[in-house]
């Protein structure tokens, strides 16, 4: 291990940071490849998605400390569906999201951030003390996986709880979904179908409580 005093030794010298990526892909056949709508954002909040967390109550213990916004979004485009949920929030105080269907009441996705060191993540050399990992919804037709469900026409609403200890300014509830087309004679993912923009989506802020 390098201490303090080791660097302290060293000229100045400049930095020069690199980055490496490796991508992993398969070629394009467009009779079996399904195009997800790129980027479509279901937040609440502020423009993008932005907002402020007042502090609880002096006194209040931290595991009791919770805020809640709530909103509504209705997905635009035609018969698309849902394929994956990456919800956008704030470590270390972003305790849930959840997406609820309006009109059947049914949850449809909650993440909840798993804390590494903690025992919960499958893959011991994943499971690392001080890294949090938040696992999507996925759906499909592979094994394991429920249907995708409809979203276009769909109102839904968006529920993030934060822990508010300490209020703080920036934080985010900005729901990242994969909308796929959809085939309605087969009642499956549409492949080869390149989206023709982006999907417009309705929002309306709901209530701030906590």
């Amino acid at each position: 291990m390098l201490t303090s005093s080791f660097f302290s030794l060293l000229p100045p010298l400049p930095v020069f940071p690199l980055q490496k990526y490796r991508f992993y892909f398969q070629e394009y056949d467009a009779t079996r490849h399904v195009i997800v709508h790129p980027r479509t954002v279901w937040a609440i909040g502020a423009f993008i998605g932005e907002y402020d967390v007042p502090q609880c109550a002096p006194g209040t213990p931290a595991e009791q400390c919770s805020h809640e916004i709530w909103g509504v979004v209705k997905a635009g485009g035609d018969n698309l569906h849902i394929a994956a949920a990456h919800f956008h929030c704030h470590a270390p105080t972003c305790l849930a999201m959840e997406i609820w269907n309006n009109a059947t009441g049914e949850l449809i996705c909650r993440q909840r951030p798993v804390y590494g060191g903690t025992g919960k993540i499958a893959e011991h050399k994943f499971d690392e003390p001080g890294y949090i990992a938040t696992p999507p919804c996925l759906w499909g037709d592979a094994p394991g996986l429920a249907p995708m469900p409809l979203a276009s026409g769909v109102e839904f609403t968006i529920r993030a709880i934060t822990n508010n200890t300490y209020g703080h300014h920036g934080e985010m509830a900005f729901p990242e979904i994969a909308l796929v087309p959809w085939n309605t004679t087969s009642n499956t993912s549409q492949p080869g179908v390149m989206p023709k923009g982006a999907v417009q989506t309705e929002w309306r802020l709901l209530s701030f409580s906590g």
